[in-house]
């Protein structure tokens, strides 16, 4: 009886977030933390609606998975009143902020390190970790923060919107969450976009170095003596080094790990040429330029106990070593990881989480050939066993599109299937244009 209250408790009201360019609509729906007990303490999940540019013509709403995890869903309201606007033609687009996340009871780590000593400290240092843990757990049980729980919420805000079917949108980890609420929830699904593909039997971050790697391969191709340059950068390292008036030392896996995230995107990937060559002959400021002082996208508290319940504790050292020998990363990020999670309360999952999803709604997945994080094979070994799902590869794609020309095409595919084109008809010529 409770559980059905809260649903009745989502009421909208206008409201303008940050960054967004008109007046949308805004909410909050109360769960149980502890769904399966459903008592004891509760999440107010922030929910932002935007509603259809033509409401006589509505066809299902359009459901955003935030990736990470622990990016918060509502943080790219703006763009869909901007540059996505497009996607409101026929259909309200729906933000829930995942609970940990944004508006839903954050997990976030405080970090009061100078912007310098934050680019250059080790990942994840064990003191700042356990610190965010105990932080946390004055307003949250850590074991209460994971997919099926959260996609369990998702679905009851479809419900207390009144919605039947609708359509799912995500990339990297928000790939795996919108397969998990298709798996859970088939019946409400109509069609699922998915990129940067994320199996659920993934254990992350295993593949990150290799995966990275592979993506640096091809750079190389591209321009042979990268490859000498980074060489001659890691032997400079470690390394003093001053940025703006801050002194600090940065050490080779920093120095490797910084890269590896500037392959995410064809925008940063792109100023890899230019820190190399800089960097081989000891001066590291470009890259200093490019990672200090970038803000934190990711409710780590949240990070970390989907991670360490779902993927990284289920990772074999000895594998991990073995899958990373000869990569520039090593087993560093791998490494860092299972140390938190040593540590971190965690959760219980059904026995058949990690089985492939096998869900009956149409697919379209869009792959980067150069994705540095969820390997292009992930998504065909995905495709296989979905029955109505087609894999487009974007040839100079990598983790997310930021960066390609032509982005348009992206738009294009994903809002000619979502307005009922048949897969096998969908016409993907115009990913070959993008650059």
């Amino acid at each position: 009886m409770l559980a059905i209250l809260f649903a009745a408790q989502l009421a909208l009201s206008p409201c303008k977030p940050q960054g967004a360019a008109e007046t949308v609509q805004c909410g909050k729906l109360t769960v149980f933390e502890n769904r399966a007990a459903k008592s004891g303490r509760t999440i107010d999940l922030n929910v932002v609606v935007l509603p259809a540019l033509d409401p006589k013509n509505k066809r299902e709403p359009f459901f955003e998975i935030a990736g990470g995890p622990g990016q918060a869903a509502t943080r790219v309201v703006g763009l869909y009143t901007r540059e996505l606007r497009s996607y409101r033609a026929h259909s309200d687009v729906v933000l829930v902020d995942q609970r940990g996340t944004g508006g839903s009871n954050a997990l976030v780590c405080a970090d009061d390190s100078t912007p310098l000593a934050a680019a250059l400290r080790e990942m994840f240092p064990l003191d700042l970790m356990r610190r965010c843990r105990d932080a946390a757990a004055r307003h949250a049980d850590l074991r209460f923060y994971t997919t099926p729980l959260a996609m369990d919420d998702l679905d009851d805000v479809r419900a207390a919107l009144g919605y039947d079917k609708i359509d799912l949108f995500g990339i990297s980890y928000g790939s795996r969450a919108a397969l998990v609420y298709a798996r859970q929830h088939p019946e409400h699904v109509n069609r699922i976009v998915i990129g940067g593909v994320t199996p659920v039997w993934a254990k992350l971050p295993l593949s990150h170095a290799s995966a990275a790697q592979r993506a640096l391969e091809l750079m190389f191709a591209d321009a042979p003596a990268l490859r000498g340059q980074l060489d001659a950068a890691m032997k400079h390292l470690p390394a003093k080094v001053t940025y703006k008036g801050e002194s600090g030392t940065l050490t080779a896996p920093v120095f490797a790990e910084h890269l590896r995230r500037l392959l995410y995107l064809p925008l940063t990937a792109r100023t890899i040429p230019g820190i190399a060559e800089a960097a081989a002959k000891g001066d590291f400021t470009p890259l200093l330029s490019s990672v200090v002082g970038t803000p934190p996208s990711v409710a780590d508290g949240l990070y970390f106990s989907i991670t360490c319940a779902e993927d990284t504790l289920r990772i074999d050292p000895a594998e991990a070593q073995r899958l990373t020998t000869g990569t520039l990363f090593g087993d560093y990020r791998v490494a860092q990881q299972r140390r938190v999670c040593a540590e971190w309360p965690r959760a219980s999952l059904p026995e058949n989480y990690w089985d492939d999803v096998r869900v009956d709604a149409p697919v379209l997945m869009l792959t980067g050939w150069r994705d540095p994080v969820t390997p292009p094979a992930w998504a065909a070994a995905v495709a296989q066993k979905l029955p109505h799902a087609r894999n487009v590869v974007i040839k100079l794609g990598a983790h997310v599109p930021v960066g390609l020309s032509n982005i348009e095409c992206w738009d294009e595919l994903v809002l000619g299937f979502l307005d009922g084109a048949d897969l096998d008809k969908l016409d993907t010529s115009c990913v070959d244009t993008m650059r």
